[in-house]
């Protein structure tokens, strides 16, 4: 019997090309409203995801635990997945999302964009393989025959690697939308060269094998040894160390670290709870002197490691021989005799990972709106400059509270901060400025 639940069925129909002098079926797009019917589609999405996935990402579990904790019953988010049809078969699921955002509560903006944002390195379509045209199409229709429903429609961390880059903003040209094009970030990566030598060899900050000396050093000195945990280790115990470590590191810097926020911490640790039944999940800590000093977690994808967090705490004596690159280059090692060939950093281009060797590829964000509603966009600016203005204010708190309770309200310390910090501000607020949706790098961002 069928389902009682509200799914939208949009009935339209996307004529495509023809391909070798043979007519392509028409594709139809569905829409998934409900959470219901999101959780009928993870055979579905696993099968294009186990085809053409670009990142974890995009996997069911992970999106589905995203809009568990950051979605479902939030009042101003509502599901809008579209799914293509080709031939009776899906070739394309948009997991898109339309989200109302207010600017200083006078203003009232609805953007449509693709669960997971934020906590998603990577945001992108499922798409069969050789698909990307009629499927992109097919959505790029349907948001152009509903165009009340949304006033602007917003990918953030669309990577420039992805075969979809350029066929979606090309598809909303096609269908009249006015498109913005930004690189708004970079995703550092490594590619191993053919044996684990010639790897290590041709990381910049092993020059006169400095990297290599260290964990010898680390390893004798202080009986420094990394520990990839598996299937049979705890993974709440796993985790709360973790957690704890990466709050070490926030915490003694004066910077509120990400489990600061519940929803944060319940979200992240379902989602590598997931992660590691799909045998996914890779968490390696850094014991020294037998104690967990440091972590860093990812996940495996293909032949790639993404690299998505670190725990950083109290490295003790060890500070002066780099554990923490030392630590990358362990991981690097080990995933190399697993059989993968890149080491991701993913989202941020912090100078660490240009010192192990990454090369940075450009994120993009990708903004469109139709034609007579520029102000849309305005607004979408103005809401990004709120949010970042609200977010630093409340970092620089922490921060001079911090300061008052170490140094005193009127100590040369306390000057010489807020000197600091005022240049700071004044540097990072132009950027913003400029260019809302440019990321600034600093302890505040999601890679902390």
């Amino acid at each position: 019997m069928q389902s009682q639940t509200a799914q939208t069925e949009s009935l339209i129909t996307v004529p495509v090309s023809s391909t070798a002098g043979m007519a392509r079926p028409s594709a139809v797009v569905r829409v998934v409203e409900t959470t219901a019917d999101f959780d009928a589609l993870q055979e579905q999405w696993d099968r294009l995801f186990d085809q053409n996935g670009f990142s974890v990402f995009q996997s069911f579990s992970w999106q589905r635990t995203w809009w568990k904790h950051y979605g479902e019953g939030n009042p101003d988010m509502r599901l809008n997945i579209l799914l293509v049809y080709e031939g009776g078969r899906v070739v394309g699921i948009a997991p898109f999302l339309i989200e109302v955002l207010r600017v200083y509560g006078l203003l009232r903006i609805r953007r449509m964009g693709l669960i997971g944002r934020g906590q998603s390195d990577y945001q992108d379509f499922l798409v069969a393989e050789g698909c990307d045209q009629v499927s992109l199409d097919a959505v790029a229709g349907h948001i152009a025959k509903h165009r009340g429903a949304f006033d602007i429609v917003v990918i953030e961390d669309f990577s420039d690697r992805s075969p979809r880059n350029i066929v979606w903003s090309e598809a909303l040209r096609k269908v009249g939308l006015n498109v913005e094009r930004e690189v708004t970030d970079y995703c550092p990566r490594v590619v191993f060269k053919p044996t684990w030598e010639e790897s290590l060899a041709a990381i910049p900050c092993n020059n006169n094998r400095k990297m290599e000396k260290f964990r010898r050093q680390i390893a004798s000195k202080f009986k420094g040894e990394v520990e990839f945990t598996d299937e049979k280790s705890s993974f709440q115990d796993d985790f709360q160390d973790f957690a704890r470590l990466h709050q070490q590191r926030w915490k003694r810097s004066g910077w509120p670290g990400l489990f600061e926020d519940p929803k944060f911490e319940r979200f992240f640790r379902d989602a590598l709870e997931q992660q590691k039944q799909r045998g996914k999940l890779v968490l390696a800590f850094f014991r020294i002197e037998g104690d967990r000093r440091l972590a860093i977690v990812g996940f495996k994808h293909r032949d790639e490691f993404q690299y998505y967090l670190s725990g950083l705490g109290d490295p003790g004596k060890t500070a002066h021989h780099s554990p923490g690159l030392v630590l990358h280059t362990h991981s690097m090692e080990y995933l190399f005799h697993q059989g993968f060939h890149v080491y991701d950093f993913l989202r941020g281009s912090e100078s660490y990972k240009m010192d192990l060797g990454g090369v940075p590829v450009p994120q993009w964000t990708i903004s469109a709106v139709f034609p007579g509603e520029e102000t849309a966009r305005r607004n979408y600016r103005w809401h990004l400059l709120q949010v970042s203005f609200g977010r630093r204010v409340w970092l620089e708190r922490s921060l001079f509270r911090l300061t008052r309770k170490e140094y005193g309200l009127f100590s040369g310390a306390m000057k010489k901060h807020l000197a600091r910090r005022w240049n700071s501000f004044l540097h990072d607020g132009v950027v913003k400025a400029k260019n809302p949706e440019q990321t600034v790098a600093g302890p505040a961002g999601r890679k902390a």
